[in-house]
């Protein structure tokens, strides 16, 4: 599975208003996303990888207070919420993998959810690199930021898990 989305983000925010408005609506999934993990992996008995995922929930609950906040310093205005949004399809589908799988393990959980927020900054870099508004494009630049400072907490969770499961010790 790679981390790049598959084909360009047909989203096209051409004002902070519709910047702000796409980016309240994938925090607001991702706030799903990882509540919905963070139950599973409790199900599960992974107590610590439930309690990271709750810890990424409340921090994307922070986050879309900030983008809140964000928007209002910017546009003037909360964001709106966007009827037609859609995560792109990469996205979408990895999260439902993980919610289906049956052998689904901490290491694996936490690998998709560093794959979604490596797609969450490479959605935000598209839309930078194709704004033809600077404000809407250092504006997609700071949001893509946040993707990776995500990644990044996850990925050091990631290897964690990759110990606790004993997954540096396999020869297969």
């Amino acid at each position: 599975m790679t981390a790049r989305l598959e084909k360009e983000p047909q989203a096209r925010p051409r004002t902070l208003t519709e910047l702000m408005s796409l980016a309240a609506a994938m925090e607001d999934e991702a706030v799903i996303r990882y509540a919905q993990l963070a139950d599973l992996m409790e199900r599960r008995g992974e107590h610590g990888v439930a309690e990271t995922f709750r810890t990424l929930l409340e921090e994307e609950r922070a986050h879309v207070d900030e983008v809140a906040r964000w928007s209002v310093e910017l546009t003037g205005a909360p964001p709106q919420h966007v009827l037609t949004w859609e995560l792109p399809p990469e996205i979408a589908r990895s999260w439902d993998e993980v919610s289906e799988s049956a052998l689904l393990t901490p290491y694996r959980a936490l690998g998709i959810a560093v794959i979604n927020e490596e797609r969450g900054f490479a959605f935000y870099a598209y839309l930078a690199a194709n704004s033809t508004d600077t404000e809407v494009r250092e504006a997609a630049e700071r949001l893509a930021h946040e993707e990776l400072h995500h990644a990044a907490m996850l990925r050091r969770e990631r290897r964690r898990a990759y110990r606790r499961e004993g997954l540096h010790l396999r020869s297969d």
